[in-house]
């Protein structure tokens, strides 16, 4: 029997069991499932968020950072087009012709994202002072995904042109995710020593909070002061939230209805209140992986001079995606909803002070009122809103 028939990488099926040691997936849904789809939701993505920002003003100069940037980009697209020619010109390992029709529509299909996040990664190089979080994600998590199908094209064709070219390619995706996570910092045109390292860290940074490590450093070093406080981001200042909040707010008055200032709050807030939804469900999701896992687990234990050892390799790999996957969920999660919370406790305590601006000094009831809503109030409200997200 020979191995297409044998590995069956012409079916859909995800799982082959009969070759390749019972451990892995056809090639078949590797092209569809791990490369196909991430690519082309990403060149959807990678389209709108051009047109985003192809009319924001510049923010950012080093030039030469961003032609090494497209350097790389655009030997990765070659690259693609050589897997292209390859697997169209039969120097491709027999897998059947469905298989190779997806493997060259995913080379075809990966070429051509190469062109549009090169176009991408030059606007968010100059118009956007963090780094590109479209495209990290995308060179990252598909060079993660890239292992199975380089995997399964060394066992197929081993030493071969393909072979070589697709283990470059994945090698230029770590290259590339690598240089688009650097930071800008150094290269901003309004350059400000207090600047909060958040604002112009990479998602990693963000999600892993690695931008904290100074801070944590410093005070592990010595007691802090206020000077080592980063600032305060822009978008989290009252100057920033209350022009929308008060608009809001005159737009919600003319209703006449009840609950004024929450429907005010959530017109003002509507993204920053919806972001922790994501993160929420897939921390629900991971929760509740746990004890399935867990129950996998104990039935190999039961079982393990029956069972193939791949089951146990299968095991661990889910465990530490499901624990990994928890602790990065958990901090973006309550991160979000801290940053929304600060967004509503901004909007409530500018809003009040503003308003508190234009009483008449002697109506004393209105000032002690005021001052109690931006003090005690403000705390109440602020814990209600803190479990919101977990109904």
């Amino acid at each position: 029997m020979d191995q297409k028939a044998l590995c069956a990488d012409d079916s859909f099926y995800p799982v082959v069991d009969t070759c390749r040691g019972g451990f892995g997936f056809t090639l078949l849904f590797e092209q569809t499932i791990l490369s196909i789809l991430p690519s082309a939701l990403a060149l959807l993505f990678a389209l709108a968020r051009w047109f985003a920002l192809r009319r924001r003003p510049r923010l950012v100069h080093g030039r030469w950072f961003q032609v090494l940037k497209l350097i790389v980009i655009g030997i990765y697209g070659a690259f693609q087009v050589s897997l292209v020619a390859l697997w169209s010109n039969g120097q491709a390992p027999k897998t059947g012709n469905l298989a190779t029709t997806l493997a060259i529509t995913a080379c075809a299909l990966a070429a051509a994202n190469a062109a549009i996040f090169a176009a991408l990664s030059y606007v968010e190089h100059f118009r956007n002072q963090q780094p590109s979080t479209l495209l990290c994600i995308y060179f990252l998590f598909t060079a993660f995904l890239d292992m199975a199908q380089l995997r399964t094209l060394w066992l197929l064709a081993h030493a071969s042109a393909l072979t070589y070219l697709f283990t470059v390619s994945f090698g230029l995706k770590i290259i590339i995710a690598a240089l688009e996570s650097r930071t800008k910092e150094r290269y901003l045109h309004h350059h400000r020593e207090t600047r909060s390292p958040e604002e112009t860290s990479s998602i990693w940074n963000r999600i892993t909070f690695y931008w904290l490590n100074g801070l944590l450093w410093k005070g592990f070093r010595g007691p802090l002061r206020l000077n080592d406080l980063f600032e305060l981001e822009y978008s989290l200042s009252g100057c920033q939230l209350l022009p929308p909040f008060l608009e809001a707010w005159e737009k919600q008055r003319q209703h006449n209805g009840k609950h004024t200032i929450i429907r005010a709050l959530v017109c003002t807030l509507i993204w920053p209140l919806l972001l922790p939804i994501l993160p929420r469900l897939v921390l629900l999701a991971l929760t509740l992986c746990q004890p399935l896992i867990l129950h996998q687990l104990l039935s190999f234990l039961d079982t393990k001079a029956e069972s193939p050892a791949n089951v146990g390799y299968e095991l661990i790999g889910a465990y530490a995606l499901v624990y990994f996957g928890t602790a990065i969920a958990t901090g973006l999660y309550w991160h979000r909803q801290v940053r929304f919370l600060i967004m509503v406790r901004g909007c409530i305590i500018s809003a009040t002070s503003w308003k508190l601006g234009r009483l008449n000094v002697s109506a004393s009831a209105n000032l002690n009122a005021a001052v109690t809503l931006m003090s005690t109030d403000i705390e109440v409200i602020y814990g209600g809103c803190l479990g919101f997200h977990e109904l």
